[in-house]
């Protein structure tokens, strides 16, 4: 070999070590978060994770973006917001490469492997999960209040009825004893008024709350609703009206262990749902065809230390605010058996929802830039129920009591999770890449679960009625839901 050839190869030695150096120095999309894959502790961190990760390495020049690896300023090219938004996901990136023993970790946060999963979390935007919820719980709630109604139409129910507040969860209050005292006191049905307008007004006062799971936030909430109607009874079969309805619900994320959230959603919305109601005999059915609109004020905090003297730690705050909107069918029908002051009544229902939850951005008070955009969601809610009441009624020297147990089997066809995906504002102009969406992936709904309600209703004079009742929701995961309800109604 001459000396020229192997002067030239050792100059390609040089340049081929040159090389594999720079590459080892140089940022790609499977470094650093893509490396801790599979060793976070739920989906919601490894989401973030591969989001994280992916904003990170769009912002870098060498794949196009405008921000240097290194870059400890604000430039002409990479300032204000975007800047912000490359030093957080940055951090997280070197965190990652710290843990793992392999990359650069001058702006590493210094946290282990959970300290990082935390702040991962926090980034993650999982709280938007709960705007579905309260949409269904909203809308059951106004169905419920038109079951009660229809229940009292059945029986030849007239005037305006004014019935109290409950203590509840979504479920309106209901007195199913008084519509049957009629009968049960040996009443004709020829006794009855078929014809003319008659009116009603619902409340109910709720609180509940929800376990933190792997995919969802821990929440509290509380809030009232009120509803209010006209029906017109046709003839002794056919009844047709509308319910108005209107709700207002707090929601207090709660910080559960290693399950970080803070903030919370506020939320108002108002229902209309015009129903007909047939009976022949002792069989009825029931029709309804609702729409609902739930507006969202969400205000979500991003909050972690950082261990590295030299890199800051994040505190931040974004708000937001969306609408849902929602089609509800609502069908149901069953039969009345009576055996003297006994009353038994089995019943089926089917209640379809339709929803959809607009697309909305972020405001990040604190200019941090981890504001979202979370891309519009749709989904469906198809529930089935089997159940019946039964009621016994006897007399006293001030009126008439009707002590009463409601079992009810509930049934969900379309228990799946869904994903609700959303990316960083200041990443819009890429945000048709799927890599840098956050993925994040709903719990299940429950397929089955059972309602019991135990209470009684009374009958005074002068067509003053009251009831009181207890509630509780059996075999629903991660939720608690008790029932406590009375009220008052006055016919005339």
């Amino acid at each position: 070999m001459s000396a020229h050839g192997a002067g030239s190869t050792g100059r390609n030695r040089h340049l081929l070590a040159a090389l594999v150096c720079a590459l080892a120095h140089t940022p790609s999309a499977t470094a650093g978060l893509n490396d801790l894959q599979g060793q976070f502790s739920n989906d919601v961190e490894e989401s973030s994770a591969l989001a994280n990760q992916a904003t990170y390495d769009a912002l870098l020049v060498n794949n196009g973006g405008n921000c240097l690896a290194a870059q400890r300023a604000p430039t002409a090219q990479c300032g204000g917001a975007e800047f912000e938004l490359f030093t957080g996901t940055r951090s997280l990136v070197q965190t990652a490469n710290e843990i793992a023993g392999e990359g650069p970790i001058e702006f590493s946060l210094g946290l282990d492997l959970s300290g990082l999963g935390e702040a991962l979390r926090w980034r993650a935007g999982e709280e938007f999960a709960g705007q579905g919820s309260l949409t269904t719980e909203f809308v059951n709630g106004q169905l419920s209040g038109l079951a009660s109604r229809v229940s009292a139409l059945r029986f030849g129910a007239t005037g305006f009825a004014l019935q109290g507040f409950d203590i509840s969860t979504g479920e309106l209050a209901q007195q199913p004893g008084a519509p049957h005292l009629r009968h049960a006191l040996g009443a004709s049905g020829d006794d009855e008024n078929y014809g003319g307008w008659s009116g009603f007004l619902n409340g109910s006062y709720g609180y509940g709350d929800k376990d933190a799971t792997g995919n969802e936030n821990a929440f509290d909430f509380e809030g009232y609703e009120v509803s209010a109607g006209l029906d017109y009874r046709l003839n002794d079969q056919w009844v047709v009206g509308g319910v108005l309805g209107y709700v207002e619900r707090e929601v207090d994320f709660q910080q559960i262990d290693s399950f970080v959230v803070d903030g919370g959603v506020e939320t108002d919305g108002y229902s209309i749902a015009p129903f007909v109601l047939y009976q022949a005999g002792d069989y009825f059915a029931t029709a309804s065809v609702g729409y609902q609109e739930v507006s969202f004020e969400t205000n979500r905090f991003i909050k972690y230390p950082s261990l590295n003297p030299d890199v800051f730690g994040t505190n931040s705050r974004s708000v937001s605010d969306t609408d849902s909107a929602t089609l509800s069918v609502f069908v149901s029908g069953g039969y009345t058996f009576y055996f003297g002051g006994f009353i038994v009544e089995p019943f089926v229902s089917v209640n379809y929802l339709d929803i959809t939850v607009d697309a909305f951005s972020e405001q990040d008070l604190f200019g941090e830039s981890t504001d979202l955009r979370v891309e519009e969601q749709e989904f469906e809610s198809l529930e089935g129920s089997l159940g019946a009441k039964f009621i016994y009624a006897f007399s006293t020297e001030w009126g008439v009591i009707t002590p009463y147990v409601d079992v009810e089997w509930r049934l969900q066809f379309e228990d799946d999770s869904r994903i609700i995906e959303a990316s960083y504002n200041e990443v819009a102009g890429i945000a048709d890449d799927a890599s840098v969406k956050f993925q994040v992936e709903t719990d299940e709904l429950d397929d089955e679960y059972f309602t019991i309600s135990l209470g009684a209703a009374m009958a005074f004079a002068q067509g003053w009625q009251g009831f009181v009742s207890y509630r509780t929701i059996e075999d629903q995961e991660n939720y608690s839901h008790e029932v406590i309800s009375a009220g008052v109604r006055y016919e005339f």
